[in-house]
This record gives structure tokens, sequence and C-alpha cells, in this order.
């Protein structure tokens, strides 16, 4: 199945972003990529593997303002959150990054 559409993500740092979307379900989970409608050399890829949750949890991956890239947990869901509540709801979803990097623990 194709998946098409429009981001359209409010921050309050900056302008509100616009992102052409396009991808795909397989294999029970949703794959997109958003390329910038302003700026299409802004884009992101995000996976969400559990499709029959109200509220997926994914990983994006995309880069920073100095084009340095990351990767980060993404909620979407079909309710908007006020932001502390998203950010719990992020928190709490088990979503790990392994950086290469040794943590010393204590």
């Amino acid at each position: 199945m194709i998946v098409v559409g429009e981001d359209r993500v409010q921050v309050q740092h900056r302008r509100s972003l616009r992102y052409s979307l396009r991808g795909q379900i397989n294999g029970g989970c949703r794959y997109i990529t958003g390329i910038g409608i302003d700026d299409p050399t802004d884009s992101y890829t995000a996976i969400f593997p559990n499709l029959l949750d109200d509220e997926m949890i994914g990983v994006l991956t995309a880069r920073d303002y100095g084009k340095r890239l990351y990767a980060a947990p993404i909620l979407l869901t079909k309710e908007d959150f006020e932001p502390s509540k998203a950010l719990s709801k992020l928190s709490q979803s088990g979503v790990q990054f392994y950086t290469g990097k040794r943590r010393e623990d204590g």
C-alpha cells in the first residue's frame, strides 16, 4: 500500500515546516519519507512498526539545522496532545539508540 500526503510541523523557534509525504506499508510497518515543500533540501524518514495502535511510536532520522544527522523517537496520533503529554508518551516508549560510545554506569 502506498501512502501519500502532507505533513505540517509547528515549532516555536521558527516558521512552521511543510513536507510532502510518500511512503508505504509493508510487513506491518509504515515507512515514510518527508521532503520539504519550501526547502527541498530539508527531508526526513520515519519508521512506525506498530500500525494497529492509536498512538504509533516510531523512529525518525533527519538532519538538524547544521546538517548533522540525528535520530529521534516520533509519535503519530489521531488527536492533538499538549507537548508535555507527548513528551511523556515518548519517554515511556522504550525506544533506545546506540551511539557506539561506551557509557560509564554509576
